[in-house]
């Protein structure tokens, strides 16, 4: 059997090397508190409030026909994405949110609606 003050200087080095090793692996535990996942929480609840504020704006203020033609994509960034079924349906839409549609719908939203992209489905 060895003692400790019989070892080696590469037999001290290496046991350290292995005491910090061991250190490494066991993580202490981190303090468990709720402000993190309350913040979170608010944000998600923020974000769907926009997204209700956009949905129920989309369906005020976009004419029928042209919401048969068309669905909400998503809305993220100030950016409201929307899905049209072919051309003619993206035409008709692009010319009802330039002749004043986008500003109707900025203004029922309540959020920061800051530009609507049309995509083809």
């Amino acid at each position: 059997m060895t003692d400790a003050r019989d070892s080696t200087p590469e037999d001290r080095v290496r046991s350290d090397s292995l005491d910090r090793l061991r250190g490494n692996r066991n993580r202490p535990d981190r303090a468990r508190d709720l402000g993190g996942a309350i913040a979170i929480g608010q944000g998600i609840a923020r974000r769907a409030r926009a997204v209700g504020a956009v949905a129920h704006a989309w369906e005020t203020c976009v004419p029928e026909d042209l919401r048969r033609q068309s669905e909400l994509i998503s809305f993220a960034g100030g950016i409201v994405k929307v899905g049209v079924a072919n051309g003619a349906a993206r035409y008709k839409m692009d010319r009802w949110l330039r002749g004043g549609g986008e500003t109707a719908l900025r203004r029922e939203a309540k959020a920061p609606v800051t530009r609507v992209r049309l995509v083809t489905k």
